[in-house]
């Protein structure tokens, strides 16, 4: 009788903590956790959204700008195997210039620095669970959607959307990659000297 009732409370406890890990909210990872390449200059305050629709819009459209988004969207429908919808969590794109990126801004305590002006991009969280991507290029923009792709993580219903604040221009002027072959390994000889 005694072995019985405890295999049955091991049985109870066992479906008990199993239920509270399904439930259980999955933790943010510190900025240094979300592993982006390249790594970003300025990160805070990491929050963890689930995906159901992810939506994409705009608050300021300019035709260099279309590219960044329609290159993300293209991106989400592959990777995570649904549409960027209308409705839902909104990825917005938007220049610095204009007034709801200014207010955006504004209410992050963000600015844009001179060095960020060509290429340079913040990513902030919205009030409605989602993420603004502002720059002041074009150029900006499609950096800032390079960085969202690896804020998602996940796919299908399981799908995340990391959220936190980032300010980030490049630390160069010009990128470049060397691959110098002639100090690299050498294969091994098949024929003795």
């Amino acid at each position: 009788m005694c072995l019985c009732f405890g295999l049955v409370s091991l049985v109870v406890l066992c479906a008990g903590v199993g239920a509270a890990a399904q439930t259980a909210p999955v933790p943010a990872p510190t900025c240094a956790e979300l592993h982006l390449v390249p790594a970003v200059r300025e990160c805070a305050d990491v929050q963890v959204v689930p995906i159901s629709s992810l939506g994409i819009g705009e608050l300021a459209p300019g035709a260099g700008d279309r590219f960044a988004q329609s290159d993300l969207s293209h991106w989400y429908s592959e990777r995570v195997q649904g549409e960027l919808v209308g409705n839902g969590r909104v990825i917005w794109f938007g220049r610095a210039d204009t007034k709801d990126a200014m207010e955006i801004l504004a209410s992050h305590h963000l600015t844009f620095d001179p060095a960020m002006h060509d290429e340079g991009y913040i990513i902030v969280p919205d009030k409605r669970n989602g993420i603004d991507v502002i720059a002041e290029t074009s150029a900006g923009l499609f950096y800032g959607a390079q960085t969202v792709k690896q804020l998602i993580r996940g796919s299908g219903k399981d799908a995340m959307l990391l959220v936190p604040t980032i300010r980030d221009w490049p630390a160069m002027a010009h990128r470049g990659l060397s691959d110098d072959w002639s100090r690299g390994p050498m294969p091994p000889s098949t024929t003795s000297p």
